[in-house]
């Protein structure tokens, strides 16, 4: 199954002459001097096939994707979000394993529950926090995925 739009590969070793164009379903083969390449599915079924509809809008949906984005688009903010993953944890324990103090762990924190990405629950002096969004875990596991090897 593609889950891309569009795939392209390198067809400089397929066994048809320079200059022909192969077309096999929805597979287009060009085989050119200048252009090797093989687009795999059309745009539309791709989309079809994945369930993903680009233009989708409705209710400001972008905006509230983008603004889920924004709002754990920061370095302490994706650490914590892996560490809740484990389990829940106090801010204290949360701002130790971040590096920051208990203030800005706290702010952090916040920021996501109003998001409505992570619950809190008091225990005595202690606030303890855990993921409220389930599909926050696949997004960090999809996003993780993306750069597993890459080594700064």
């Amino acid at each position: 199954m593609i889950s891309q739009a569009l795939k392209y590969a390198d067809v400089s070793t397929l066994p048809f002459p320079t200059g022909t164009n192969v077309n096999v379903g929805s597979l287009v083969i060009e085989n050119s001097s200048n252009r090797r390449c093989a687009a795999v599915e059309s745009y539309h079924g791709a989309m079809e096939e994945t369930n993903f509809n680009p233009l989708r809008n409705s209710s400001g949906h972008l905006e509230k994707v983008s603004e889920c984005l924004r709002t754990i688009a920061h370095p302490v903010r994706l650490r914590m979000v892996q560490l809740l993953m484990r389990g829940r944890y106090s801010v204290g324990e949360l701002a130790v394993c971040c590096s920051v103090q208990n203030h800005m762990a706290s702010e952090h924190l916040r920021l996501m529950q109003r998001a409505g990405l992570l619950k809190s629950r008091r225990d005595g002096r202690k606030i303890y926090y855990s993921i409220l969004e389930p599909s926050l875990v696949g997004l960090m596991e999809r996003v993780e995925a993306m750069f597993d090897g890459e080594v700064s």
